[in-house]
């Protein structure tokens, strides 16, 4: 029974695993701040010991649970004792300091006795790392109860180096290798620093030590001048640090700042400085702590980068488009009654003036012929329980807070009104599209908003409109279905793109298209977004759609004659007008709308999207373009 508070709920389960390595759970504020400790943990570590709460982690069963730090470039320092704190538990005292290699083999092992919160564990016998290289350093603890979380960390500050832990069947031994077992929680499942101090005796690199969080500052204006900035920084050595040089590097020119500080070990603080900032451009600034306490900072390699911009301005983030992702099938009697709902947001999208771009996903409830097994895949990784289901841009904007919803019609301004709030951290600047021998070839440029550093992935998917039912329950004879994914030219979850100063690029391996396909009916769906995965899909902010599209294939007349060896010639935009680098007979400019409205590319275009047909000796090419 747990002794020192009630179990609240949890956090975040990571499920959908067989490895009993991935059954990891969380429990938020596990254990109250250790204002009642008389002592405080001691040394060398990554963790915040004066964190306002412990969390608790720990495997959804019983077994021996470790928590590891990593440390380097310590060789002829002795380890005296190690200092962990850990959360109300299930777990009897049976446990052991261990020390792992660079391969991650036992290379020493000493039982030891646990207790709830701090526990001072001096080791009998002091170890001596004999090399410079990485080793792993921690605790292993019997957990006897399923959902016992033995491990404490502090909150959420990703310190990858901070965040190893293994689960076992029974104590490993001497010369044992747990490396198939440790898993980095920190890249894995974003948790915080594990809570471990190492007591290190002739260890001058480890005594002066930080850790840099983040760095905050505008860093964009009108004209050059020196910008404020704040770096939020950890002090992972084990000595209070009273200077510290921050290092900051801008196109290439490294400049430091030396700053007293007062930051006690262990502990976060931000340190203020100047940044001269250049007298135009942009690009990026990275920054690091280069020295404390006027010693080199062995974590000086962990850097913090931001954008910066002198002059101009980023491109615009005004919500332009919106995503809806439908889930249907013909086995779902329910569904065709959801066609007024959906035509309900698509209008009331549109009259928000928001592109809006449509895919029904046959999947959620049962299959039929029209399914695709990337579909089928999305279905679990957006939460959908069932059809007739509606995702509006992946966001959590229905119903109990989930991402995937059924909405009812008088939802749709509610939702527009969220919508709005958010922003197009992208867009599309040109599609090309290549077609010979029944194989679709797909290239895409593109821009990122300057606030976006993250990776960029991008889902394309080739539909087709006014299909004919086969057996759809719920409906007479002759339904039709609209915005049917025929297939999937990127991966289910997206492909990633190439980002350089700004720009996007990628290109879609040629994906063969059946030949009864109706092809003026069928359209390509474009958009952008960050990584999805199984440690991702909980994460609702994750699925935000950055920005969509939809091309229209059906402008293209003669779409077969497009050649796909070479995606050529390259059709830009300037200065309001359309231009094409290369040797060709003839252009046509369509709107959105399928009206060929130029047929030469002199006269100035207002604003919008257009598609650009280019007739040449060797075939035809299509391309989308956006006139600012």
């Amino acid at each position: 029974m747990r002794k020192f508070y009630n179990l609240l709920l949890l956090l975040l389960v990571m499920c959908i695993t067989t490895n009993a390595q991935d059954q990891i759970e969380m429990e938020k504020n596990a254990l109250p701040v250790l204002k009642a400790q008389t002592k405080v943990a001691q040394g060398f570590g990554y963790g915040n010991r004066f964190t306002e709460s412990i969390y608790g982690l720990g495997y959804n069963q019983a077994g021996v649970v470790s928590g590891l730090i990593e440390v380097s470039g310590i060789k002829n320092a002795r380890l005296t004792f190690v200092d962990a704190m850990m959360p109300a538990m299930e777990a009897d005292k049976n446990g052991a300091i261990v020390v792992l290699d660079k391969n991650m083999k036992v290379v020493h092992i000493e039982q030891h006795s646990f207790d709830i919160r701090l526990n001072h564990l001096v080791l009998n016998t002091p170890y001596t790392f004999m090399t410079n290289e990485t080793y792993y350093v921690g605790y292993l603890v019997h957990a006897t109860a399923a959902a016992a979380y033995p491990v404490g960390f502090d909150k959420d500050v990703n310190i990858p180096q901070a965040s190893y832990m293994s689960y076992h069947t029974s104590m490993p031994t001497k010369g044992t290798s747990m490396k198939e077992k440790v898993i980095n929680t920190a890249a894995k499942y974003k948790y915080g620093a594990i809570l471990i101090f190492l007591g290190l005796e002739n260890s001058p690199k480890t005594d002066n030590a930080a850790y840099l969080l983040d760095v905050s500052g505008t860093f964009n204006s009108p004209s050059k001048k020196t910008a404020e900035a704040k770096a939020s920084v950890r002090n992972i050595g084990a000595k209070a640090m009273t200077t510290t040089e921050m290092k900051y590097t801008i196109a290439g020119n490294a400049t430091t700042a030396t700053v007293t500080t007062n930051i006690k070990s262990g502990a976060d603080s931000e340190v203020a400085f100047k940044v001269n900032m250049p007298t135009k451009g942009k690009g990026e600034i990275a920054f690091n702590v280069s020295k404390v306490n006027g010693t080199d900072n062995f974590m000086s390699n962990v850097t913090v980068t931001k954008a910066y911009q002198i002059g101009g301005g980023g491109m615009s983030t005004t919500k332009r488009s919106v995503l809806i992702e439908r889930f249907s099938t013909e086995q779902c009697p329910n569904c065709p009654s959801a066609d007024p709902t959906l035509e309900t947001f698509i209008n009331t999208f549109r009259n928000a003036g928001l592109e809006v771009n449509v895919v029904v996903h046959h999947a959620g409830y049962y299959t039929d012929g029209y399914t695709l097994e990337e579909s089928r895949t999305l279905v679990g990784y957006l939460g959908v329980k069932g059809a007739p289901y509606f995702v509006v841009d992946r966001l959590p904007l229905g119903q109990n807070g989930v991402c995937a919803f059924f909405p009812q019609s008088y939802m749709a301004a509610n939702i527009k009104s969220a919508l709005l709030k958010n922003k197009e951290l992208g867009k599309v600047d040109n599609i090309q599209a290549g077609f010979k021998n029944n194989g679709l070839t797909v290239k895409l440029v593109g821009t990122v908003a300057d606030e976006f550093k993250e990776d960029l992935y991008i889902t394309a998917i080739l539909t087709e409109d006014n299909l004919s039912s086969n057996t759809q329950r719920g409906a007479s004879y002759g339904y039709i279905h609209e915005a049917v994914p025929r297939v999937f030219l990127s991966s289910g979850r997206g492909d990633k793109a190439t980002i350089n100063d700004g720009q996007f690029e990628i290109s879609f391996p040629t994906k063969t298209i059946n030949s009864k396909w109706k092809k003026n009916n069928m359209k390509i769906v474009l958009f952008g977004h960050r990584l999805l995965n199984s440690y991702t899909q909980y994460d609702y902010d994750q699925h935000e759609i950055l920005f969509s599209t939809t091309y229209n294939w059906s402008i293209t007349n003669g779409v077969e004659d497009i050649r796909a060896e070479e995606i050529n010639p390259e059709v830009t935009s300037k200065e309001g007008r359309i231009q094409v680098n290369g040797t060709y007979k003839r252009v046509e400019i369509y709107n959105t709308s399928g009206a060929l409205i130029a047929t030469s590319v002199d006269e100035p275009l207002t604003p919008g999207l257009y598609i650009v047909k280019v007739k040449t000796n060797e075939g035809s090419y299509a391309s989308k373009v956006m006139i600012q």
